[in-house]
């Protein structure tokens, strides 16, 4: 399991990541590369976190619909 410092430097590698993926897709192609960037400021990473251990329990991600709703899949 990972602890609250493991995820954090998890977060900001997958945020390097999806920057560096994103160039990436811009020079492929300056249209979608647009769209990809407006639909990337909505997707969310989401950590259920056990606070006794700061061991992660469970993960996932979503996106918003709306300031104050995310959608999720639900497994």
């Amino acid at each position: 399991m990972k602890n609250i410092n493991q995820l954090y430097q998890q977060v900001q590698q997958d945020h390097i990541t999806r920057g560096q993926q994103l160039a990436q897709i811009k020079e492929a192609s300056a249209e979608l590369g647009s769209i990809i960037a407006q639909v990337l400021t909505s997707v969310v990473s989401i950590y259920a976190i056990d606070w006794e251990t700061e061991e992660i329990v469970s993960s996932g991600s979503g996106f918003f619909l709306d300031s104050d709703l995310v959608i999720t899949n639900y497994h």
